[in-house]
């Protein structure tokens, strides 16, 4: 039986608990929708992101001292790495707890090497990202913009390191592989994929003025009342300085 979520994180955490649900997790596959693409399953379930159902796979391998690693190699986004995480977690509960030790297994292997791979991109593009100045936003101080392409999808990692560098400044830091962005605004973060936001290249400075101001007026105000929403993307330890996250 192959489980096919919508590719995020949510997706995943929920894809997880209905193959457990299903008394499955021996047997399952998963499988992202855009790596399924029209490709016929001779048994397939659909799986809609839950937030309920998320919370608690979320919470259970929290308990299990994995959750870090099961987030940073799903971050990998290859498409076999859905199905060593799922070994990676099954592994996990069998024992009751965290199995890195064994590397001879063959999900451990591939969780951390995938790991290894994800966090060296991290580096990389904590050293090499340059931005620059764009335009200037409604208070009339400046914006400025960057550009990555990394092979993975990193850009939730980037939060606390670049929204602690430039604490001060508005900032966009766009994924062009991925089409979505980071958005800070000297208080609050965003993830956007939003085209107005991702399509553009780097506008003249009156331009820019007005996509900012539509972006923080019109469009950031669901993200800011719909919180819960992006916590799937952050693990708890790297919530604890994030004004998002604080009451």
């Amino acid at each position: 039986m192959t489980y096919i979520y919508d590719g995020t994180y949510e997706g995943f955490l929920s894809a997880v608990f209905c193959i457990y649900a299903d008394k499955r997790q021996k047997t399952a596959h998963l499988a992202t929708q855009e790596t399924a693409g029209g490709l016929p399953f001779q048994d397939e379930i659909q799986v809609e992101p839950n937030e309920a159902h998320a919370d608690r796979v979320s919470a259970r391998l929290e308990s299990l001292h994995i959750s870090q690693n099961v987030y940073h190699a799903w971050l990998y986004t290859d498409e076999d790495m859905n199905n060593a995480l799922l070994a990676y977690i099954r592994l996990a509960i069998e024992i009751k707890g965290n199995p890195d030790s064994r590397r001879y297994d063959p999900a451990v292997h591939a969780v951390h090497r995938a790991i290894r791979r994800v966090l060296k991109e991290v580096e990389r593009f904590r050293q090499f990202t340059r931005f620059v100045k764009a335009g200037k936003n409604t208070a009339g101080t400046g914006v400025y913009v960057a550009d990555i392409a990394p092979a993975y999808d990193i850009l939730p990692l980037l939060i606390e390191f670049f929204t602690d560098r430039l604490n001060d400044q508005c900032f966009i830091l766009r994924d062009t592989v991925r089409k979505y962005s980071l958005v800070w605004d000297t208080e609050n973060w965003h993830l956007s994929s939003l085209p107005e936001i991702n399509d553009p290249p780097l506008p003249e400075d009156e331009e820019f003025e007005a996509l900012w101001r539509t972006y923080f007026e019109n469009i950031a105000i669901p993200w800011r009342k719909n919180l819960k929403l992006q916590q799937h993307f952050i693990p708890l330890r790297y919530r604890k300085n994030m004004t998002e996250f604080q009451e």
